[in-house]
């Protein structure tokens, strides 16, 4: 009997400490996670992603290609809502006043955090957001219709000298980072920021529509928006404003191939509302990032003429910074501020 009891003892001790041992793999399995998962319990519901420009341009295209890889990550809907107007404002404010919990992001450009804010009383500065990461980067290219027969940015230039209302461009809007290109560029070259009369549209795809329509001579925008017509033939690229040429565009000419200094053009980057918790910002860094280095996505960006370009939250926040801050001495000297 003695016997029988100190074998059930020892058997019991031996189940017990499988099952502890059953336990522990299971909570270190757990605290693993799957990769859509994180320690705040987050995300359980739909992430919107504002695009504070209109449906069919370069931001709309990119949000939603990254759009779509977040939700296979992260196993929710991810939607992308469109909210164009005020050069980027519109949206930006909108998430100036979401909840910072992580559920309502942005892909933002240059012009909507630094040159819209100084211009515009649209209530916020930089201090309302939260920096993720930058995703692209691309310059101001000036596009015509072929119908026109400008072939050449010295003959678009040479017809406003001879008619000073001869030449119409549009834009994302007014005081967006490509008007500012354009002004400053024609301040280079006649001392005239006006000499062009810019008309603002709520993106660049509504200028791209209207300059097939040939409703203007020219758009100033990024490559992506005019590159499947510049690709058809439909229209003439005239002018990359930038140090160098664009990949996409090798035969056409940059401003300093030139002689001239002005460059433009716009970076691409992902932010939340200012307070979100740090845990859900380093989170989407990392993944964003992640998704932004697989080759799919970089040959998504690269059809979109869209480069990828990237930079993580730090150094993203210092150019975002820098930028506000530095943009009002080149507003002055064009007279937009």
């Amino acid at each position: 009997m003695k016997k029988l009891l100190s074998i059930l003892l020892i058997l019991s001790l031996v189940f017990a400490l499988a099952a502890c041992g059953g336990a522990a793999e299971q909570g270190e399995q757990g605290e693993q996670g799957d990769p859509g998962e994180t320690a705040l319990d987050w995300p359980k519901k739909t992430i919107t992603i504002i695009c504070p420009y209109s449906a069919g341009g370069g931001s709309d295209l990119m949000s939603r290609a990254v759009g779509e890889r977040l939700s296979e990550i992260l196993g929710v809907s991810v939607i992308v809502e469109d909210m164009p107007g005020g050069s980027g404002g519109v949206g930006m404010a909108n998430l100036a006043i979401a909840k910072p919990d992580g559920y309502t992001l942005i892909l933002t450009a240059m012009g909507a955090t630094s040159l819209t804010p100084l211009m515009s009383d649209v209530g916020y500065g930089y201090e309302e957001f939260a920096p993720i990461c930058q995703v692209s980067e691309t310059p101001t290219v000036i596009t015509v219709n072929a119908s026109s027969g400008i072939t050449t940015w010295e003959e678009l230039l040479a017809m406003a000298k001879a008619d000073p209302k001869a030449v119409t461009y549009g834009s994302s809007g007014t005081g967006g980072a490509h008007h500012v290109a354009v002004a400053s560029l024609l301040l280079e070259v006649e001392n005239n920021a006006d000499l062009f009369t810019h008309i603002a549209y709520e993106g660049g795809a509504a200028a791209v529509t209207a300059l097939l329509g040939n409703h203007i001579t020219a758009t100033a925008s990024i490559p992506s928006e005019p590159y499947p017509y510049i690709e058809s033939g439909d229209f003439n690229c005239l002018l990359t404003l930038a140090t160098e040429r664009f990949s996409a565009l090798p035969d056409v000419p940059c401003t300093a191939d030139l002689g001239l200094k002005t460059i433009g053009g716009t970076w691409y980057g992902f932010a939340a509302p200012a307070g979100t918790d740090e845990a859900i910002l380093d989170f989407l860094e990392e993944t964003i990032l992640d998704i932004m280095a697989e080759p799919e996505m970089v040959e998504t960006f690269e059809n979109l003429a869209c480069p990828v370009v990237l930079l993580g939250r730090e150094d993203f926040t210092n150019k975002w910074i820098d930028n506000y801050n530095s943009i009002g001495s080149t507003l002055k000297a064009i007279g937009m501020m």
